[in-house]
């Protein structure tokens, strides 16, 4: 076998073999050794030939490895807090857990449904509600993303609430009486009720602490009757406490669970932070005409033991 022959200045490298002759230049500062054959040279490249592609396709199996995983990971914990805003929901108002695809959001501070399904980032997720009976609903949250991955996580929730719907009732002269007027009268109408004052336009009352005798009841829904000038508004707050005494430093919550926003609608879901084993409610009367007070008949704080 011919062998490798190369001239001193080392500037080349003269391959020789059957009478044909190739240049290949030499690498900066490439010691060549003499004796090395063509075939080795060949043999070695072949091996890098060989092992460079499956090297390669290794490597990039790797870093897509990790990418899917890391996308179904954001898929779970996607899924995760679908199911766990639907319980929220559930929480805040049976009636509110209807039945078909949803989307979500928590704008007001809180989970509501919207629309059929939201886009999050690259993944697009959907709360479908299934009716089992009127007080079982099946949860299954299935996020997508491209190309062509889902992930689904079911749970079944329950109307926890449907027990025996009590309540805390005023509607008498005596009952009214308990509480904390100001610019508002107790009146003799019916059994008893509130009206504002003569010659004001406005006025509030703060009701008697009253204690349910449970240690955490599930509040269900504020009710009120009114009658007198339809032009006139009654709005609530509440609050509720561990204890008697807890009562005066608590915070009164609207419907949303700050202290921003009011009670306007009789039948509006309660919500509550902290303890609820203590409950005191306050009103609002508002009449745009002196002498013509909207009157307040009864108030119900509804909830289940």
């Amino acid at each position: 076998m011919d062998k490798l022959k190369f001239n001193n200045q080392k500037p080349n490298i003269i391959l020789a073999k059957a009478g044909i002759y190739a240049q290949i230049p030499a690498f900066a500062g490439m010691t060549v050794r003499n004796g090395v054959s063509l075939l080795e040279i060949v043999i070695a490249v072949g091996i890098f030939a060989i092992f460079a592609p499956a090297v390669a396709l290794l490597v990039l199996g790797g870093v897509k490895g990790i990418t899917g995983n890391e996308q179904k990971i954001a898929a779970v914990d996607l899924a995760q807090e679908g199911l766990e805003a639907a319980e929220s929901i559930r929480d805040y108002a049976w009636a509110n857990l209807t039945t078909g695809a949803h989307g979500l959001w928590n704008s007001n501070g809180y989970w509501e449904f919207n629309g059929t399904s939201e886009t999050i980032g690259a993944y697009t997720r959907t709360v479908t509600v299934n009716s089992v009976d009127s007080d079982r609903r099946d949860i299954v949250a299935n996020v997508t993303w491209s190309p062509g991955h889902s992930y689904s996580a079911t749970t079944r929730l329950t109307n926890w609430r449907a027990g025996p719907v009590v309540g805390w009732v005023d509607s008498t002269s005596a009952q009214f009486s308990g509480g904390t007027v100001h610019n508002v009268q107790v009146i003799s109408q019916g059994d008893g009720a509130l009206q504002i004052v003569s010659n004001d336009d406005e006025g509030d009352f703060k009701s008697a602490h009253f204690n349910t005798g449970i240690a955490n009841p599930h509040y269900q829904a504020l009710t009120w009757v009114q009658s007198g000038n339809p032009a006139g508004t009654i709005k609530f707050r509440i609050k509720t406490s561990n204890s008697d005494s807890g009562l005066g430093s608590a915070v009164w919550l609207g419907p949303d669970g700050t202290k921003n926003t009011y009670y306007t609608v009789s039948g509006t879901p309660i919500v509550t932070q902290g303890g609820t084993q203590w409950v005191q409610y306050q009103a609002f009367l508002d009449s745009p005409q002196n002498n013509n007070s909207p009157i307040l008949e009864s108030v119900n704080v509804q909830y289940v033991p």
